[in-house]
């Protein structure tokens, strides 16, 4: 069991673990079982082989698209440890100090929106990683931002300035 150090926030949403690992198998399960049910009813009806066989394959090739290029950086969870991030992935810590930030991202219109960092030195995961923000509260007209993402930009604006007088 991992233990976050006194103070640390989590900073990721709880949602992760469905969109990473429960959604793709949802997806494709449903797409695999239309597919089945697609070729038994294709053997009593040819005619209908177009549409319930090749549907689910383009459904599914759309969904692998979207798992590979939305969901697949996603960590597992990310903490605010003040003047670090604490990235659990796959079992695996990693810490990354708010000078070793080289710029966040916010993608208000994506689902799930998420949060990329883009690292000075890569780390274990590379040179950039996503998490999925928790939601911020209620704002219709505001998709564009979050709360959260907003305060770490400037926290992590406020480090590199430390670092560089």
């Amino acid at each position: 069991m991992l233990v976050m150090p006194p103070g640390a926030k989590r900073i990721s949403s709880g949602a992760t673990f469905f969109y990473k690992r429960m959604f793709p198998f949802l997806w494709f399960g449903f797409i695999g079982l239309f597919l089945l049910v697609g070729i038994v009813a294709a053997r009593s009806q040819p005619v209908l082989v177009l549409p319930l066989i090749v549907l689910p394959l383009g459904i599914a090739a759309v969904g692998y698209l979207v798992v590979k290029h939305l969901l697949s950086d996603l960590v597992d969870e990310v903490w605010d440890n003040d003047r670090e991030l604490l990235v659990i992935n796959d079992g695996h810590v990693e810490h990354v100090p708010f000078s070793n930030i080289v710029n966040i991202s916010y993608s208000g219109f994506t689902n799930p929106k998420r949060a990329t960092l883009i690292l000075r030195q890569p780390g274990r995961w590379g040179a950039k990683f996503s998490f999925i923000p928790p939601r911020s509260s209620i704002r219709i007209f505001k998709l564009m931002d979050n709360e959260l993402v907003d305060d770490l930009i400037r926290r992590v604006d406020q480090a590199r300035g430390a670092q560089n007088p």
